[in-house]
């Protein structure tokens, strides 16, 4: 589901982004031509729940990208979530572990090959199970790092997230403070990831902040976001699912030039 289109039209707050040049109804459009003229996967994409989000948020997901592709029965994609975890490194084991259950590896020293879609936290997840941090599982052995060819973030909070710091509730949430040792481990880490990485970022997100949304020395795709639920609906988001879809299946993006946001 996306939202329908007269309701995202009356909350949002125009703000046009040369560098993002394209329209909800543009978008919507092009994602409908996809859907008639499907093209095969590259590789297994793997969709990230946030944090506490059940799996109904990345099947949702699935359920709009899928048609793009020549996969109908969608064998192709992963939904994975980790409402119950309390820990950015055990949802990343949870992933990892759901990622060999479903295309095992074998002796290889990671994980088959994907291509990962990261909602909010779980961005964060994708880049500390292909950084080999996730938690060793009960019997102390460590889970093979994710291994990662694009990773797509959709406002995550990279750099911490505005709601962790009025709220830390959890481990999780502590983790996605500014500068905690997390996120400190991950940039640490950044200069010899293996994988390219593409953050989206709305404005108005109001537990992250769009000038959060991108590891440090990069910056976000961002898009004008809305009046309310800017960051809860950034998976629904058509402009960000058709230049998803479009990178996926090889075509030309639309989002060209990532910049600053000019608001959080």
């Amino acid at each position: 589901m996306i939202l329908p289109l007269r309701l995202e039209q009356a909350l949002m707050r125009p703000n046009p982004n040369p560098g993002f040049d394209v329209t909800s109804v543009q978008a919507r459009d092009d994602l409908t031509r996809m859907r008639r003229e499907p093209r095969p996967l590259q590789r297994p994409v793997v969709v990230l729940a946030g944090w506490r989000a059940l799996s109904l948020l990345p099947r949702n997901m699935i359920a709009n990208l899928g048609g793009c592709f020549a996969d109908p029965s969608c064998e192709g994609f992963l939904p994975v979530a980790y409402p119950l975890e309390t820990r950015i490194t055990r949802a990343a084991a949870a992933t990892i572990a759901e990622v060999e259950a479903r295309w095992p590896s074998g002796t290889s020293p990671h994980t088959r090959e994907v291509d990962v879609i990261g909602v909010s936290m779980g961005g964060l997840v994708a880049r500390a199970a292909a950084a080999g941090l996730a938690d060793p599982d009960r019997r102390g052995w460590h889970a093979k790092p994710l291994r990662i060819a694009r990773l797509f973030t959709l406002g995550t909070p990279h750099r911490g997230a505005n709601l962790a710091l009025e709220h830390p509730v959890d481990a999780a949430a502590v983790d996605m403070l500014p500068g905690s040792s997390l996120l400190r481990r991950l940039d640490e880490a950044w200069a010899d990831r293996p994988y390219e990485m593409v953050c989206y970022a709305r404005l108005h997100d109001e537990f992250v902040g769009a000038r959060r949304t991108a590891p440090p020395g990069m910056q976000p795709f961002w898009l004008s976001g809305l009046a309310i639920m800017s960051h809860l609906t950034i998976g629904q988001e058509p402009r960000i699912l058709a230049d998803i879809a479009r990178r996926l299946r090889g075509e030309s993006p639309w989002a060209r030039v990532a910049s600053a946001p000019p608001c959080d």
